[in-house]
Parts: C-alpha cells; sequence; structure tokens
C-alpha cells in the first residue's frame, strides 16, 4: 500500500518505530515499502521517473470437467507506477532479445508475472503498451524489473 503522504518526514519514523524483534521478513517488507515511498516522493517531486500506469489482466478463465474454457473471465486493471528505461545487459543477452525491448521498473504492484500487459498513462511514454517478457525483484526488492516488448 502506497502512502498518502510520501515525505521522508513520513516514512523515516516508521522505520524508526520497527522493534528488534521484529520477524526479517516483517522487517523486509517494511524496507519495502519504506524504499518505494521514498522513490515515489522523490519522483513526485522532480517529475519523474516513475510514472502513472497499469497492469491490465486479461481474467482467469473457468473451465469444465473435460478442460474447455467455459468463462473467459472478467478483464480487470491494477494502478502501478511505472519508470521506462534502457534494456540491462543481462536482457540484451536472453535469446528473446529484440531491439524494441525495454526495460520496466514497476512500483504498487503486490505479485506480478509475465501475464498482464503494461499500459503507461502519464508522462513521457504516455499512451505505450508493454508486453511483459520476464520479471525479477530489483535488487533493493522495492520495485519488480521487467523486460517490456512494445505492442504496436
Amino acid at each position: 500500500m502506497v502512502c498518502a503522504d510520501n515525505t521522508p518526514s513520513t516514512i523515516l519514523p516508521r522505520l524508526w518505530d520497527v522493534k528488534a524483534s521484529a520477524p526479517v521478513s516483517y522487517l523486509s517488507t517494511m524496507l519495502d515499502d519504506a524504499f518505494r515511498d521514498i522513490a515515489l516522493a522523490v519522483s513526485g517531486a522532480v517529475g519523474g521517473p516513475y510514472h502513472a500506469g497499469t497492469l491490465n489482466y486479461p481474467g482467469e478463465p473457468v473451465y469444465d470437467l473435460g478442460g474447455s474454457i467455459i468463462d473467459p473471465g472478467s478483464p480487470y486493471s491494477v494502478n502501478v507506477n511505472v519508470q521506462v528505461d534502457n534494456v540491462t545487459e543481462d536482457m540484451r543477452s536472453d535469446a528473446d532479445f529484440q531491439e524494441r525491448d525495454v526495460r520496466l521498473l514497476i512500483l504498487g504492484a503486490d505479485t506480478l508475472d509475465a501475464v498482464p500487459t503494461v499500459s503507461v498513462t502519464a508522462g513521457p511514454f504516455s499512451g505505450q503498451l508493454y508486453s511483459i517478457r520476464s520479471v525479477s525483484r530489483d535488487t533493493l526488492g522495492f520495485a519488480w524489473e521487467c523486460r517490456g516488448r512494445a505492442l504496436g
């Protein structure tokens, strides 16, 4: 959950309030949230690099006992913040790499896989749509690092 007031004065006290006996997973999640909030605060103050976007999911199909789809499911979307960047050397070395691929850093999604498309709805890449080709956590763990491919 993204804090409504993303300023260092509201983020840092939450870090200081952590009890030493807190489980590692709790501390990790709290730090992930704090780093994400800091990134969004800085981005909001300087006009980027994170801009509004959505993850667009096709919906979960419902199958009958024979394995046939009886309902394709309802499409839905999740609001996120997206940074569009140049691909990394690791991304370039993938056999599936194409020149139109970009690096996407996505904030705000609890989980992510290669199913949704990513729409950028604000900023210099507004209107762009990408498929997700690979997904991993960034080094600090507060964002999803993806290789996206421009669609259209």
